[in-house]
């Protein structure tokens, strides 16, 4: 448990009473897999008998007031999750669902505070992206790489910044689908979930700067680590490879600003 974050627990565990609308209890995240460090938040699963709004009426946000001054409390995906900000920037996010949802498939690994239930082990589901998405990641990502010529020309330098993030995010999103491992868009943990070759390859990618050359460099970088991996990836699942994207992608960039795109066939094993 990550420290600060037992007294939170203790408290919920007591307000939270099984006797209640509340069945069962789980910790989640990087606090049920002994990765939690100073810096975690403390990640929940309260399982309702009834409709969460029960729940909500019954103030989680009021057992963490109690504790320390709560400065943002909000709920998303209409009242399924709470996120919270303490003044101490603890932080803690509490997924409430009911019984039923639970038993469809919940996330794990979790430690179970209480169950009373019956619901038992949440085991990790695995993850293997449809053959659809796989295909429309792969042609977003040519398609972004084919806008750095527009971007370029009308000189949105800072735009372009943010293009290069968005396909590192895409680059670590293609590495956890190679694992078969289904993380948030953000790939919180990164450097304690991918293998060391995959953060060796991300830490080589050269941070874009707000300068021609300095884009040009960063987009073909990461197109370098993504497209033999993508290729590689889409061949084991079935998928079919847009030749036809990549190759028109490959002549504009060379018409346009005279780069060539990297070779998106894996390298051959020695």
């Amino acid at each position: 448990m990550a420290p600060g974050y037992g007294e939170l627990l203790d408290a919920l565990r007591e307000r939270l009473s099984p006797d209640g609308d509340v069945g069962a209890l789980f910790v989640t995240g990087s606090a049920a897999t002994g990765e939690a460090d100073r810096y975690s938040d403390l990640d929940l699963l309260v399982v309702t008998r009834v409709d969460h709004a029960q729940v909500v009426a019954g103030g989680l946000l009021a057992v963490l007031e109690e504790l320390a001054p709560v400065v943002m409390a909000r709920w998303t995906k209409p009242l399924s999750v709470l996120s919270t900000v303490m003044e101490d920037w603890r932080r803690v996010d509490v997924v409430v669902l009911d019984v039923a949802a639970v038993h469809g498939g919940a996330p794990g690994p979790a430690l179970r505070i209480f169950d009373e239930l019956g619901i038992g082990e949440l085991p990790a589901r695995r993850y293997v992206p449809s053959p659809e998405r796989l295909s429309e990641q792969i042609e977003l990502f040519l398609r972004a790489l084919g806008l750095l010529v527009r971007d370029l020309h009308r000189g949105d330098l800072r735009l372009l910044c943010l293009a290069a993030e968005f396909l590192v995010d895409e680059l670590v999103r293609l590495m956890f689908d190679e694992i078969e491992q289904l993380r948030h868009p953000t790939a919180k943990g990164t450097s304690r979930q991918l293998p060391p070759c995959a953060l060796d390859e991300l830490s080589g990618i050269p941070v874009a700067q707000p300068q021609a050359q300095s884009l040009i460099d960063a987009h073909l970088a990461i197109a370098a680590a993504y497209l033999p991996r993508a290729r590689a990836l889409a061949s084991r699942r079935g998928v079919r490879w847009p030749l036809e994207m990549e190759d028109a992608t490959r002549r504009y960039l060379k018409r346009e600003l005279a780069v060539n795109l990297p070779d998106s066939r894996p390298a051959p094993r020695a």
